[in-house]
């Protein structure tokens, strides 16, 4: 009895050191400036701040397989379910050991009918995919891992316009495709940009819906998703614009510095220089310089007088905060140029 007593504290020590083990390899998380990853897939969550709501008194559960939108099952994906209002009530991942399907607890009443949103690849470009499927919601329902509800994303793309500087509800992203035409919605305005000058830039609307393959645009948007819909046309982009983009995610070109559609302390919304070392995003538009001149740019604001991104150039500096030219923020200003209060301010 006193022989085993003794190694009882190392047999303990062992059997919570495999249970931590046992849960790490089930579901690791870390965070990274607030999103959060699962260990299966290393991927973060599209909605890191989603909690379930709890304001509906009854709950079903369903097991889902989502498929792309050439009918390849997918792997590694999210599914977001909304009601029939818009409104986000669930949130599921897929599950490796699970055969990447995606278990999902759904808070409602009877009579509310769901539909579903598939979310995967890239977090920084997620391709964000809507379903025909819908679900009417039944008290205790279970729809079983053997019999799955199957998603089928559509050809409609969503795109997720992420910034909206001065909180008005216009939201701003880019957009580039060479291998499809696209039909804008109505509540979308995009533009190309037909000349950079002095850290400027010049753009204007396109005024046709129809956005032909291979055209780089910003995109200014009333909603923050926006679903366009592809063209089966061939129509020739604008051989002024300046803008370019990438359908994968690749490497700069050497001799050249590239400046991404972002908001900053500078000039508010702007194309702003990006690490060397970045890769730039699939389906982001992007404006490529020469290495001589991205030496002298922080970035590249709209101009005033452009319809449509006027109250950008004119958002102003919350503060008098003075940062170089590589938009490193400075205590004090340094010989030369720098920029104070998101104006340029040379100092001898």
């Amino acid at each position: 009895m006193t022989k085993v007593l003794s190694k009882s504290p190392l047999w303990r020590l062992r059997g919570a050191l495999l249970i931590i083990c046992i849960l790490t390899a089930f579901h690791a998380v870390a965070n990274d400036g607030g999103r959060l990853y699962d260990g299966l897939y290393d991927r973060p969550s599209f909605f890191p701040w989603f909690k379930s709501p709890n304001k509906w008194p009854n709950n079903m559960t369903a097991f889902v397989q989502a498929y792309d939108a050439e009918g390849n099952k997918l792997d590694n994906y999210e599914v977001a379910v909304y009601d029939q209002d818009g409104e986000l009530r669930a949130l599921g991942r897929s599950i490796s050991s699970q055969q990447s399907l995606c278990s999902l607890t759904i808070m409602g009443t009877e009579g509310d009918v769901f539909s579903f949103r598939i979310l995967s690849g890239d977090f920084d470009n997620p391709d964000i995919r809507n379903t025909e499927a819908t679900c009417e919601f039944l008290t205790n329902k279970s729809i079983s891992a053997t019999d799955p509800l199957k998603l089928h994303a559509l050809p409609t793309v969503v795109l997720y316009a992420n910034e909206d500087p001065d909180n008005v509800g216009a939201y701003w992203s880019t957009f580039y495709d060479s291998s499809s035409a696209y039909t804008l919605p109505d509540y979308v305005t995009a533009y190309i940009a037909s000349q950079k000058n002095d850290g400027e830039l010049t753009v204007r609307s396109i005024d046709d819906p129809a956005l032909a393959a291979g055209e780089a645009v910003i995109i200014r948007s009333d909603r923050r998703y926006i679903e366009i819909e592809p063209l089966s046309l061939v129509l020739e982009p604008s051989s002024s614009n300046l803008l370019g983009g990438v359908d994968v995610a690749s490497q700069q070109q050497e001799g050249y510095r590239y400046y991404m559609l972002s908001y900053g302390p500078q000039y508010g919304l702007a194309f702003y220089k990006i690490n060397s070392s970045s890769k730039l995003g699939a389906h982001k538009a992007f404006l490529r310089v020469d290495e001589a001149e991205a030496a002298k740019m922080v970035g590249f604001r709209f101009l005033p007088e452009i319809d449509g991104v006027n109250n950008i150039e004119q958002t102003p500096s919350t503060d008098n905060a003075i940062y170089n030219l590589s938009g490193i923020r400075l205590s004090s200003p340094r010989r030369g140029l720098n920029i104070i209060g998101g104006k340029k301010v040379i100092t001898k």
